[in-house]
C-alpha cells in the first residue's frame, strides 16, 4: 500500500472515505464506470477521433439526462495520433 492511500473494497466505502470532498472522480474501468454512472453529476469526457477495435467501452448513457457546459476540441500532433476533444456534461 502507498503511503497516504486508503484501500477500500466497495463504492460504498470508497464514498464514505471521500465525505466531504469536492469532487470524486473515477478512473475506470468499465465496470466501475458502470457501478457509479447513476451516481454520477459531472462527466469528463475524453472523445477520440477515430475508429479503433476494443473490447471495453465506457457504458451506454442517456444524453438527454446531461447538458454540454464545455468543449476544447484538439488537432493530433507529435504526441497525439488523433484528434480528440474534451467534452464536460453536466446532469440535468
Amino acid at each position: 500500500q502507498a503511503e497516504g492511500c486508503v484501500v477500500v473494497h466497495s463504492i460504498d466505502q470508497a464514498l464514505e472515505v471521500a465525505a466531504g470532498s469536492d469532487e470524486v472522480m473515477v478512473i475506470g474501468g468499465e465496470k466501475l464506470y458502470q457501478q457509479v454512472l447513476d451516481r454520477a453529476d459531472r462527466l469528463y469526457l475524453t472523445l477520440v477521433k477515430s475508429d479503433v477495435e476494443g473490447d471495453t467501452w465506457f457504458p451506454e448513457f442517456d444524453l438527454t439526462q446531461w447538458r454540454e457546459v464545455q468543449r476544447e476540441a484538439h488537432s493530433r500532433d507529435d504526441k497525439n495520433e488523433f484528434d480528440y476533444e474534451f467534452v464536460l456534461l453536466e446532469r440535468v
